[in-house]
Order: structure tokens, then sequence, then C-alpha cells
């Protein structure tokens, strides 16, 4: 929740304020506030729906134990609590009892503001499956929650949290995007519109103090912390707080304050927050040890403490000049504590738990929810290994509790938190009850996952206990906070030396956990031993064990099959879908001091362990859906009867082919999400077996008969791309002429087609009068007879616009579908760029003009910003780019590709450096390890890695050198037995993406490394193959390629005078970082960041 004003801060039950607010509420009555505000530059437009029905109604399981986000006590009487899945809790007594009230929205909730016991604002946000789009929702009501108003459904960031100080002034606080990159809005009339705050790109921020709406702090993941003032973010980091997030803040109007967070992090300020030291007096050794904070509440001389985990809340009576526990009676973690005064309190968390007192927490009443805990929790160390279709068959269908702990969370990408987000949500909606990352051992450096003793050294520097200690008892807390009966972890791959580490240490922490007299510190703050009955591991696909999970399996209880159900949340999680794959198998694990005695031999994980329905480990019975359950059975019999018999059809593209004149009787009595799915799943089939026609016209069905799927939403966003993007399009074409006995493509009209559509499109840029390039009676480059007679193109170009025209309109028609069925993501920079390309090749400038404008108003600072600012500057080019240029340079004499770069064209070309991160180089935000990281690196030795690009009418050529890095592999270039798509993993080695159109979205990938291995790619085609060639020689002191690329291969016709490329450079430097030309980087390319080559 979001505070202000601390000890002196307004009452948040709004007492003294009721006159005022009293006489604001007759302004809300005769409707100010109903009217929608026209949307403006950058100030987003909600929706502004009421929605009213009965105050309580009837919680749905998952509501009953959903996690609660934030609480807020107005008085002795009146109490809110809001959590996941919709939940709105309120009560009328102090917290004795509790109604649930009618969500407005499908959604999350995460933050509440009231005023008085009737006026007051919710905020929260969902995730769209398959696209990842998140979106915030804000909601108001001043009825007390008999009604609700959606003052912003989808046109905010997610939100996780809100704060008002009257009926007009707020601010909240969200995910970073491109329209709102410091993440943090404003709102000066009642929440109808928002205005970004200006700013850096903000962190995944959890916690906010403000004394007014334009001053106070925020604070985030990774130890972020600024100041906001004068309507903008004034400093990019307060302090240094290392890998711990900032989870509270709290605020008071004469500067001073309480900042709370992972490790036992408790500081405390007395100027407004530049300045914060520890309390007066120092918290308990066994607090320090043991808790990860999450809330303060602060209200007179007292300050409240609460977090993770959520045994005992820690209390100061005297501003931290002395403390005290207070206990709650159970382990699971508070998120959220408030008091309204110095007497009444609230406190709330993990599995829908709430606590209240009336005596300024001497005693803490659990109300809801009382020793609640998981049956089964899933520990792994990376959560692309996260299986939803566990949660879902063993939460959603059966009631068991569930959870995930992650222990080892990449921190390396640039967008990871957006996907902790994503990984939450995903959880959530596959029935799972909570999850928990760990963050004390994340993994921050490229490839140290795969090699042992490189991640042991990684994580050793993060710590200043042994190791295996830190590692043991952040497993041994989880163990006793969450209390499982059952524990699933993943049998380790052999290149994943993160999971294995991870196996051996819970096996040991399943002992530890049982044993009281291990870390006894914990009993000293109230955990107290936990005795685990079972375990399993999870094993590879394709194996077979004494637990499996059938994606056939038909849910009664959720009225569809277990893939069907976990394929959106999947999405989310990992990024792929099950689509095909086969059962998950599960072996049972032999380990001591499990508590069955047949915990070894077990063939079900809870059989046996008498786990009852609406009990401390389970939810109460889900009903029975009204649905045909015989139906379901005879689908899904049917799609296991098809996907059989589809496995034998891909390899064969005339076998393939009859399945799009099947899908008539594939989808036969289908409900609508499951033949979309399976629409989706062909499609995607198609792709993998390089049938590029045959996935767009599956995917086509898709969006025509099922367009307000969400997987549909997916379809369009890749329609949109494919046909967009001129580095697919060259692809296909290319492609179709190698079947000779369907197509034939005339090389030189292609070219010359294209030559003359680029020379219009440069002359409709500059105002000329455009020449006649399509002339009646020309000659088509493409003749083709497609599967099915749909497609017959050749003879007349005016009479027939060939197939790049084709797909060009086909992208429009959709790009209009997607901003009909999601408006919201169809404005996003992921949609909106390649959209303004699309304009682009179309002729239509000042559309795509508009869409660059509008995203280069952005306050702040974003990739997407420079982007927008990039291409606004290649109309006029006359002040300095906003982003990184290289001129490349024509030669007139090819190089001789030797590896030694002493040719004429090297001579002459511009130099590009690479360098580490800002974060790295000390004039950015700093991290922990940042300044090892600049050291360790080439750059720190003084020596510099480089890259030189050149061309000619054939070829595009690459030069790099690169100084080699003590303690790294010193391998040698060997060319002798190298094959096409080496493993890389370890390497040393440069990544080239070339995006020739300038989308930002689809472009080539080149990546050699040190022994001259290469990698190539074209967007999700990691089997194309250029047939480029590179040369690669070295020394102990350095490390050279020189590479030649076949434009033909890339472009219909070479670069001119008038061509500028996207292009990013990035070095990946094994177990130390990355070196890029173009900043933000990172090992995943972030095409919006890459710099502008411009052919001379």
């Amino acid at each position: 929740m979001l505070y202000s004003h601390g000890r002196e801060r307004v009452d948040r039950s709004g007492q003294h304020r009721h006159a005022i607010i009293c006489l604001a509420m007759t302004a809300v009555t005769l409707g100010i506030f109903c009217g929608t505000v026209p949307a403006q530059p950058m100030r987003l437009p909600a929706t502004a729906s009421r929605s009213s029905a009965p105050l309580a109604v009837r919680p749905a399981p998952e509501q009953d134990d959903a996690t609660l986000h934030d609480a807020q006590r107005i008085g002795s009487r009146i109490a809110w609590a809001v959590g996941d899945h919709g939940t709105i809790w309120k009560s009328d007594d102090g917290g004795t009892s509790w109604s649930l009230v009618p969500t407005p929205a499908d959604c999350h909730w995460t933050g509440i503001a009231f005023l008085t016991d009737r006026v007051g604002w919710i905020c929260g946000g969902s995730v769209t499956p398959y696209v990842k789009h998140s979106q915030g929702m804000v909601a108001f009501t001043e009825d007390g929650g008999q009604s609700w108003e959606l003052r912003a459904d989808g046109t905010v960031p997610y939100l996780q949290d809100i704060r008002f100080f009257d009926l007009d002034s707020g601010i909240a606080i969200g995910t970073a995007t491109p329209e709102i990159p410091s993440g943090i809005l404003t709102t000066s009339d009642g929440g109808a519109t928002w205005q970004a705050v200006p700013g850096p790109t903000g962190a995944a921020w959890k916690s906010a103090a403000f004394v007014d709406a334009a001053t106070g702090l925020v604070g985030g993941s990774g130890g972020r912390l600024v100041n906001v003032g004068g309507g903008r973010v004034l400093s990019r980091q307060l302090g240094s707080f290392g890998l711990r997030s900032i989870a509270g803040l709290d605020l008071a109007s004469d500067g001073t304050g309480w900042l709370v967070g992972d490790g036992g992090l408790a500081l405390t300020t007395r100027n407004g927050g530049v300045a914060w030291s520890p309390p007066e007096g120092p918290l308990p050794e066994s607090v320090r040890d043991t808790f990860d904070f999450r809330s303060v509440s602060s209200h007179g001389n007292h300050v409240w403490i609460a977090g993770r985990p959520g045994t005992a809340i820690l209390h100061s009576p005297d501003r931290g000049a002395t403390w005290e526990l207070q206990p709650t009676g159970a382990p699971a973690p508070i998120k959220h504590i408030d008091f309204s005064s110095e007497t009444h309190g609230i406190a709330v968390g993990a599995l829908g738990r709430i606590l209240v007192t009336d005596d300024g927490g001497k005693t803490w009443q659990a109300t809801r929810g009382e020793n609640r805990r998981l049956a089964l929790l899933a520990i792994h160390a990376f959560p692309q290994r996260v299986s939803t279709r566990l949660p879902v068959r063993y939460s959603g269908e059966h009631g068991f509790r569930t959870g995930a702990l992650i222990t080892s969370p990449d921190v390396t990408n640039q967008k990871t938190s957006e996907h902790f987000l994503q990984l939450r949500t995903g959880l959530i909606e596959a029935g799972s009850n909570d999850s928990d990352i760990l963050w004390r051992l994340p993994i921050q450096r490229p490839d140290v996952a795969h090699n042992r003793e490189q991640l042991l050294a990684a994580w050793d520097e993060l710590t200043d206990q042994p190791l295996s200690e830190t590692y043991l008892a952040d497993l041994v807390l989880a163990l006793r906070m969450w209390r499982p009966d059952v524990l699933v972890v993943d049998a380790a791959p052999e290149d994943d030396a993160a999971t294995d580490l991870l196996h051996q240490a819970v096996e040991f922490a399943v002992r530890y956990a049982a044993d009281p007299t291990r870390l006894p510190r914990h009993a000293e703050v109230g955990l107290q031993a936990w005795q685990v009955q079972r375990a399993f591991e999870r094993l590879p696909s394709g194996s077979s064990g004494t637990v499996e999970i059938d994606p056939a399996e038909v849910l009664p209880r959720l009225g569809t099959t277990t893939a069907r159900a976990a394929e959106p949340a999947q999405s989310l999680v990992s990024g792929q879908t099950p689509g095909r794959a086969g059962r998950e198998a599960y072996r049972a694990l032999e380990w001591q001091q499990l508590g069955d005695p047949a915990a070894g031999t077990a063939r079900s994980l809870f059989g046996g362990l008498s786990i009852a329905v609406d009990s401390a480990a389970r939810r109460p019975q889900r009903p029975l859906v009204d649905a045909d359950i015989e139906r379901l059975h005879a689908r899904a019999q049917y799609r296991r009867t098809f996907d059989e018999y589809a496995k034998r059809m891909f390899d064969d593209p005339r076998k393939a082919a009859q399945m799009l004149a099947q899908l008539e009787d594939v989808l036969a009595g289908a409900t609508p999400q499951d033949a979309a799915s399976q629409l989706a799943d062909l499609a995607a089939q198609h792709r993998r077996a390089g049938h590029w026609q045959f996935s767009e016209d599956t995917l086509t069905q898709l969006v025509q008969r099922y367009p307000d799927q969400p997987v549909a939403l997916d379809a369009m966003r890749w329609l949109l791309l494919s046909w967009t993007s001129q580095e697919v399009r060259w692809q296909r074409l290319q492609a179709l002429s190698a079947d000779k006995s369907t197509v034939t493509i005339d090389r030189d009209i292609v070219q010359a087609s294209f030559a003359q559509a680029r020379s219009r499109e440069e002359s409709l840029r500059t105002g000329e009068t455009p020449g006649s390039d399509v002339r009646t009676g020309e000659r088509s480059p493409v003749q083709v007879d497609s599967v099915g007679g749909q497609l017959k193109i050749g003879g007349q170009l005016g009479q027939r616009m060939h197939e790049v025209d084709r797909w060009q309109q086909r992208a429009e028609q959709t790009a209009a579908l997607l901003k009909r069925h999601a408006p919201t993501y169809a404005a996003t920079a992921e949609i909106q760029f390649p959209y303004a390309t699309l304009m682009r090749h179309r002729g239509k400038h000042a559309v795509a003009d508009e869409v660059y404008r509008t995203f280069a108003m952005a306050p702040g600072e974003s990739a997407w910003l420079k982007a927008a600012q990039g291409e606004i500057w290649l109309v006029g080019p006359q002040a300095v780019s906003p982003k990184p240029v290289l001129q490349c340079l024509r030669s007139e004499t090819p190089p001789v590709l030797d590896g030694q770069l002493d040719d004429a064209c090297w001579l002459a070309a511009s130099v590009v450096r690479l360098t580490p991160p800002p974060d790295a180089r000390g004039d950015g935000e700093t991290f922990v390890g940042a300044d090892r990281l600049a050291q360790e690196s080439a750059a720190g030795t003084g020596a510099e890695a480089t890259v030189m690009l050149s061309y000619d009418n054939r070829y595009l050529y690459v030069a790099a050198r690169f100084p080699r890095v003590p303690g790294l592999p010193d391998d040698l270039p060997d060319l002798a037995g190298r094959t096409h798509d080496s493993n890389q993993t370890g390497l040393d080695r440069l990544s080239l993406q070339i995006d020739v159109d300038r989308d930002y979205s689809t472009y080539y990938r080149f990546d050699v490394d040190q022994r001259g291995g290469t990698r190539e790619a074209c967007w999700e085609d990691e089997a194309w193959n250029p047939q480029w060639f590179v040369a690669a020689d070295g020394t102990k002191d350095e490390w050279r390629i020189e590479a030649a690329i076949p434009l033909e291969r890339l472009v219909p016709t070479p670069p001119d005078a008038r061509t500028t490329w996207a292009v990013g450079l990035t070095r990946t430097i094994p177990a130390r970082g990355i070196e890029s030309w173009q900043h933000p980087a990172s090992q995943e390319p972030i095409p919006a960041a890459f710099g502008l080559v411009r052919f001379r």
C-alpha cells in the first residue's frame, strides 16, 4: 500500500477531512467525473463503466484462499483486503467477519486506497496469455463497494499500488512500458485519466510512500530506490542496497520514514530519503538472519514491520529504539500491514490469511485462513522448468494447495521483471496458490548455470556466509514456512549445473527442516521444524514414471482436459505451450527423513496421505461443471488419435497439406477454446517443419473462425509480423523457388521488381513523382500453384499484384482486426512499429510518421523511444542521432578471408567499439557485482573489442577483433569438422543481428564464437542456413573473425547509398557479462535498441 504522511499523515479513514469530502462527493453525485476525458498525448483515458451487484457473494474455491496483496483499516470498524482472482473482502465489524464483494473486473487486485468508509479506489492488473500483454485496472466506488466504476480498464500498465490524497489527486506505481517508461503515473481527475511521470526506465516497483501527489519515494527490485518531486523522477538511484528488493516504504510529512526489504533490511531516514541509516536499536539477530520484510506501517511513535515468514510481526513502540516480536500463530508470508491508529491494525498475505489487532499487536487474531499451508511445493532452479499441468490437475481440479519456489532467477535479461510477473500470473491462473522467488543467488552472468565451478564461484561472491549454509538456510526456511506434504524437484540435465546443485541441496534441506536442532534461530521467531512426507522428481520428456500426468485426461470439475486447461498458463510461464507434448512423468525419491515410510515406492502424489477436502492444505471442493463428460472423453480421444496421425504427416509436405482439407473434421464438436488451441498447435508444427504457407493458412483459419479467443491474438501478431517482415518475406520467396514442380521464380525479375518498388517508395518520401515502375504487360517474377488451387499468380502484373503485395494487404487487414479485438494491445510498440514499417512500405508515410511521433513523445527514457526518435532523425538527419550510427563503406576490392584484418577495406572502415552496459561502467545505476564485471571484462584490461563492416554488390563483410579475457577458455580457432549451428555455450562469441526493414521486431541473426563455430537464424527459423563464409584466427592475446554474408540471402537487391539497416552487435563473455555497440543489451537481442548502419 502507498503510504503518506507517516506519523502526521492524513488518517486514511478521512476523519478530519470529512466535511471537504462530503462536498466533493456531492460533486461526484452530480456527475462531474462521469464523463470520459478525451485522449491527449500521454493522457490515458479510462473506460468509465459502472457495475453493481449484491454486496456479498459466495467465494469460489480459488478466491477463498487467494493471496491478499493489500489491506486497509478505516477507523475501528471498517476494513478492506484485496488480492488475486478478483478477490475483494470487506468487514464491517473490525475484521471479525468478512464478506466477499463482487469484483468489477477479471483481474488480480494489488492495491487499495479509501478516503472514507464509502469512497475509495482499488488497482491491479492482468496478463493476456500467449501475447503476454499486461494491462492495469483502476476501479472507484462511492458507496462502500456496492457498485464500482472502472476508471482504467487496460489503458494503464499493470499496477502494483495506488494512493489518493483527495477526490482528484492520486498516484500509482506499476510496470514500466514504452508508453510509461518510469512505471509511475499521476492523476488529477480522480483516475479518469493518468499521466506518466517522466523519468528513466523503472524497475519492478513494489512499494512507494508519498507526502502528496507530487513528492515521495518509490522502491523496487534489485535495490532500486528513487525520489519523485515536481512531477518527475529526480534521481536515478538513492543508496545502494545490492540484490535486496525494497518492498515497503513509509514516509512522514516531516521527512522521517522507514524502508524495509529482503534480508532483514530495515532503515530509517530523517531527511525525506536522501540518507538512510539503521534504526537506533538493532533488530534481533534472529530476525536479521531469517526475515525478508514486505511491509512497514507507522503511527505516532510505533512502527510495525512484517513479511516472510509470517510467524511474527516486528514492533517498536519508540521509533526504533527498542524492538519486540509479536507472534501471529502461523508462518504463511504476510504481504501487507496497515494501522489506522496506534491500536487498530490489519495484516494480510498468502493463502488468504487475514490478521487483525485492536491492541497495537499485543495479540493478533486470525479471522481468515488460520493455519493454512501447502500440500505440494514444486522447487525449480529456473522458471522455464515450471509445469502448469501439475497445479491444473492437483489444485484446479482436486483442490490441493500448491506453490512454486524459484531458487536461481536469471536476471541477465532486460525483461526479467516482466517474466516474473508472467510466471506468477500463469501459476495463479493454473490454480496454484503462490510462487516464491529467492533473491540471494541469482544467475547474473552468461552461461554460468551450465558450469558447476563457475556457478559456485559466482554465487560465492554474492554471500558473506559459506555458500552451502546460505543455500540450505533459504531452502529449509521455505519448507518450514510453507509446510508441504509433497515436494517436486526436476531431474537435472547434463548441462544444467544449477538444477543439479538444487536437487542435491533439497535432499539435505528436507533432512534439516525435520530436525529442530538445525537452524535453531528459526524457533526464536516462531518457525518450527517440519517433516515432508514424500518427494518426487520430474523426469525428462519422453520418460516413464511411477506417477504420470496425462494431457488428455478429462477433468470433470474444470470441464476440459489437463492440456487445454494448462496451455494458457504455460504460455505465460515458459513462453511455450504444451501442444502435443506427451505425459509428464514423475518418480518417487527415496530420501532420508521423509515422513511416509513408503515414500520411495509411492504410486501417487497424495494417495494415502489423508488430506481432507476443506482442510489446512486443501480447498473446498469445486462443483462439477455443467458439461457432457462423455462428449469430453470422446473429444479427448479423437484429439489424441489425430495428434498421432499428424505426427506422421508433417515430414511429407504433400501429406501435411491434406490436413488443411480435414479441418472441418478435426474441429467438429470442439469448444471454441479447444478448436482455436488445436489450430494454433497445427500451425506451430507446420512452422517447425518449414511449411510456412501451411502455417499461414492454418492461422488464418484460426483468426477467421475464433477471433475472440486469446490464442487468436497471438495468431494475429504472428501473421502481421510474418507478412510485414522483409526478412521473412524474402526467405519465403526464395523457398518457393526451390520447389520446381509447383513454383518458378525468376530471380532477376524479382530483384528488378524490388528495386523499382524501393525507388517508388523513396520518391514518395521525397515528394517526387514516381516513375512508371509497374506496367501492364510486364512479366511477373512469381509463378505459384498453391495447395488447393487457392492462389494463382502470374502473367500480367497489372492484372494481379504479386505475392508481396498480397502479403502486405493481408498484414494491413490483420492490423485492423487486431485493433478491433484488442485495442490496447494493438497500440503497444510491439505492434505499432511493424505496422509503421508496413505503412512506410505501402507509401503511407504520414501514418508511419504519426506512430513514430507518438512514441518519441513518451516522457522518460526507453529503447522504443530511441527507436522512434531514430526513425524521425532518418527523415532529416541534421542534428546528432539519438541512436549510434555506423557508416558502412563500399569496398572496391573484396577482402581475403584469412582472419588477419589487413585488407584495404578494413583500413578505411569505421570501427565500432563494444562496451559493457552503463551499469557495469559506473555511469548508470549500479548492481551487486557490477564493479567486478567491469574489472574482469576485456574493456577493463585496456583492450577493446572492435567490429567493422564493409560491403560490395555481392557480400556484407564483417571483421572483428576480441582481446581474450583472463580465466576463460583459450580455445583457438578450429575449422576442422566444423558443423552448422554448433553449440556455443561457454565460449566467447559475437552475435550480429540485422533488421533490414527496421521493423524492430524481426531480424537475421549470425553468431560466431572464438573457435569459428557458427549459428544463424531468420526470426523464429533457427534451421535457416544462409551459407555464409567465416575465417577465424587468433593468438594467446586475442581472437579474430572475418566473414562474408551473401547479400542475396538477405535482400532482393544490394544496399545502396539510400539504404539504412538497424543492426545489433553484442559480445557474450561467459561467466563475465556482455559488451555491445548499442545499449540496453542482453544475451537475448533487444531489437528496439539496435543501432543504425547507413550504406555509403
